[in-house]
């Protein structure tokens, strides 16, 4: 325990020596003792000198003045930059010198503080130890003298002494514990804010370093600058000396040899200039015509040239194009020989084709007839098998409705008002005669039509409107209410008759206007041009088998909107009204017209058939009606909650005789306990304690 806190106290004091070793090393001085005197010695040394430093300067800067005198102006501007060059090194060594000191200083102050706690820490430690020596000898001693005691209370107030006494030893033990545990924590906090510390004071002293190497570095280009400008002075001054001697001795020449022979001089002189010009203006003449030349020629050699090369592209060019072509043409006629005998082959398979597919369509047809009769009347055998179990199994569903009524629901029952016992389907099946005639109706008139009113009654009044009139002269809130409804079941369902690109340009407007472009696309795909157009497409939204009220007051907008299709269908009234349109343009085409007939009578017969078996299916569920059936369904529901009831009652009788048999069990078992005769050897018997309850 005592190594344990004694190594904890001292990590980080060497967690701190290593750091100031570290710190001592990275500045350039050792740890021991001796190496810190000296240095010490030397920092004095050098506080001393720069005390000093200022006289000595002074005298200095005497006895140079003097030498300066002999020396020349550049050597005198290089001794001054030296000079401020010396001066700026010395007061960046101080400034960085000033940050080590005060490293040193806090460094020794950190390690006496250190020693003395570590001194105090020991006295600790040793006066713990000694006390704890004496609390075990008296502990061991207290442990011989209850060897001695017979009696347990004094045992139990030596061991309650002995228990207090460890509390102590153990409590001044957790004590120090915590006291060094607490020091540990500040050592590594104040570890930290070292770190903290060294780290500014490294950066303080980064930064003076880099403040200093920038004012050197300034200095330094100022005195460059100065020796530059002082040599760039020197040199004009000397150069002005030689110029002024130079000029000096070439006047004294000029004299001498004007004095000397100057006027064969002058002849010589002027034929020797005279011949010179004459030479330079025939040397510039012919140095004008060599050059006209070359670029003469250069110029044609790189025109000749260019030419040469453009002819042998555009030559291999057509070369190439030549080779391509007539291969195209060599591919194009095998192609063409190649297509011309696959369609003249396709032509024969797909003529002997059509023979074929008419044949087999002119045999599908005799045997569709065929089988639609014998499907026709084995249908018929088959409903006429299947209609008394029908009929059975509907008796039982109202026998069973009458049980449920009389016997479960207690109300009064009564069957269905139509005798549904002797009902036929042949009852209800239109004969064939009166099939042709409504279907030849249809096609001759279309007065069974219900006539919607196109226009509204107000607009109709204010503007003179007839049928063969143009839509587009017409506004939109013409029209009334069924034929707008009519508009907007187009515009939403018939969306596919407008092209892509239009409804990609339509997206920025709003829906009134979207609607109203649409609605002209789909015009012109459906070839609507006149109200009289709008009129007999209205016909094709109009539900079949609508009863028209005699009553003309009857006849309003909202009885108009209430007979028109379901959006669902609208597609094939559109596809219904663009195949008569084609129809009407074929007038003179009988045989389409009569075949278009019998083609809708048949269909007209087919649909009397499947619309008298939707009646009398009809007809059969009035036997058990929506009512009814949820009365059904809640007599079921009520049922299986009744059954559920029955069932947990009978679960609970059953735990109940269950329970009633465990009792029987354990007063048995009771009885048998109280009865045996072990009870009769105890102190208290079980009897005497049900006795006294």
């Amino acid at each position: 325990m005592q190594g344990e806190n004694e190594s904890e106290s001292s990590r980080p004091s060497s967690s701190g020596n290593n750091f100031t070793t570290k710190i001592e090393s990275d500045l350039g001085y050792s740890d021991s003792r001796s190496q810190r005197i000296d240095m010490r010695k030397a920092r004095i040394e050098m506080a001393r000198q720069s005390k000093l430093k200022p006289a000595m300067i002074e005298e200095s800067t005497k006895k140079k003045a003097v030498e300066n005198e002999q020396l020349s102006l550049s050597a005198k501007q290089i001794e001054e930059s030296r000079r401020r060059l010396q001066e700026a090194k010395d007061a960046m060594y101080d400034s960085v010198t000033n940050v080590r000191v005060a490293v040193e200083a806090a460094e020794a102050a950190r390690r006496v503080n250190e020693r003395r706690k570590s001194e105090e820490r020991k006295a600790k430690i040793e006066y713990e130890e000694k006390t704890e020596k004496e609390a075990l000898k008296k502990i061991s001693a207290s442990w011989a003298l209850g060897e001695t005691m017979k009696y347990p209370h004094s045992l139990r107030e030596l061991l309650t002494n002995q228990k207090e006494e460890c509390d102590r030893l153990i409590e001044r033990k957790n004590k120090l514990a915590a006291e060094f545990i607490a020091e540990l924590k500040a050592k590594d906090e104040e570890y930290v804010k070292e770190l903290k510390r060294q780290t500014e004071e490294i950066d303080e002293l980064l930064i003076r370093i880099r403040n200093h190497d920038k004012n050197f570095q300034n200095v330094s280009r100022e005195e460059l600058k100065s020796i530059e400008k002082a040599f760039m002075q020197e040199r004009a001054n000397i150069l002005n000396e030689q110029s002024e001697e130079i000029q000096k001795l070439l006047n004294e020449r000029r004299t001498k040899e004007t004095i000397h022979d100057s006027e064969d001089y002058n002849v010589v002189k002027i034929k020797l200039e005279t011949d010179v010009q004459v030479l330079e203006q025939q040397l510039q003449q012919m140095k004008a015509t060599y050059q006209l030349n070359t670029e003469k020629l250069e110029y044609n050699y790189q025109v000749l040239k260019k030419r040469d090369d453009e002819n042998m592209i555009i030559i291999n060019h057509h070369k190439r194009k030549i080779t391509k072509s007539t291969d195209i043409l060599n591919n194009l006629k095998a192609k063409l020989a190649k297509q011309e005998k696959q369609y003249n082959d396709d032509y024969q398979l797909l003529a002997e084709e059509y023979k074929r597919l008419t044949e087999q369509v002119k045999q599908l047809e005799k045997k569709f007839h065929h089988f639609q009769k014998s499907d026709q009347i084995r249908f018929q055998q088959v409903w006429d098998m299947n209609e008394e179990d029908v009929k059975e199994l509907m008796r039982k569903i109202l026998h069973a409705d009458q049980i449920i009524h009389q016997q479960h629901l207690n109300l009064p029952w009564k069957p269905p008002v139509d005798d549904i016992h002797y009902f036929n389907l042949k009852d209800v099946v239109p004969s064939k005669k009166h099939a042709l005639l409504s279907s030849s109706d249809k096609l001759e008139n279309n007065s069974f039509r219900v006539s919607i009113p196109i226009l509204d009654q107000s607009y109709a009044a204010a503007n003179e409107i007839i049928l063969n009139q143009d839509i587009s002269s017409i506004s939109y809130d013409g029209f009334s209410k069924p034929i707008k409804k009519i508009l907007d079941l187009l515009s939403k369902e018939a969306s596919f008759l407008v092209e892509d690109k239009l409804n990609q340009l339509l997206m920025p407007l709003n829906q009134s206007e979207k609607s109203l472009m649409k609605l002209d696309s789909i015009f012109k795909a459906l070839h609507i041009r006149n109200l009289q157009d709008i009129e007999r497409l209205s016909h094709y939204f109009i539900k079949e088998d609508v009863k028209v009220p005699t009553n003309p007051k009857e006849l309003t907008d909202e009885f108009y909107i209430s007979i028109l299709i379901d959006s669902s269908q609208v597609v094939k009234s559109i596809k219904k009204f663009v195949e008569d349109s084609k129809l009407k343009f074929k007038k003179g085409n009988l045989n389409a017209l009569s075949n278009e007939i019998l083609n809708q009578t048949k269909n007209h017969d087919i649909k009397a058939t499947l619309d008298s078996q939707k009646l009398y299916w009809e007809k059969m569920k009035t036997i058990l009606t929506d009512e009814n059936y949820e009365t059904w369904k809640q007599v079921y529901n009520e049922m299986q909650k009744y059954n559920v009831a029955l069932t947990d009652r009978w679960k609970l009788f059953h735990e109940i005789q269950d329970i009633k048999t465990q009792n029987e069990e354990l007063k048995i078992l009771l009885r048998k306990y109280l009865t045996a005769k072990i009870n009769d050897e105890l102190q208290i018997p079980p009897t005497k304690v049900l006795l006294g309850a």
